[in-house]
């Protein structure tokens, strides 16, 4: 049996007839590459995103009750996030506040739920064995 030639991601785009009769592990293959190219590509545009909103937002200062608010999470986890220097913050005498760049910035970097649910569970696993 003679190999398959596997045809680029561009080949495909130029002439779609040349994914037809590819072997199931090849179109697998190339659906793996697409998938990353599309993932950089969303998160390039995010970042645009980001970008444009710091242009525009003319970064004001939130409260921690409004970023939890914004991140739909408890105050007392975003007070963590600060503590840990995950979300930067600006402290004004006693006060705490948080740029509106910083807030996008970081719900861009955490582009799924997936990893703010992996970040709550560490943390009570942290606290879980603080306790026990």
């Amino acid at each position: 049996m003679q190999p398959v030639e596997i045809p680029s991601l561009d080949e495909i785009a130029r002439d779609a007839t040349r994914a037809q009769g590819l072997p199931l592990a090849a179109i697998a293959m190339l659906q793996t590459r697409c998938a990353a190219a599309l993932s950089a590509l969303a998160a390039a545009v995010l970042e645009h995103e980001v970008d444009e909103s710091d242009k525009t937002a003319g970064d004001a200062l939130l409260t921690i009750a409004e970023v939890a608010q914004r991140l739909g999470l408890a105050r007392s986890y975003v007070y963590e996030l600060a503590r840990t220097k995950q979300i930067p913050v600006m402290r004004v005498g006693r006060y705490v506040r948080v740029k509106a760049s910083e807030v996008e910035r970081f719900i861009a970097s955490h582009d799924s739920i997936k990893r703010i649910d992996n970040l709550l569970s560490q943390r009570l696993d942290r606290q879980t064995k603080a306790m026990g």
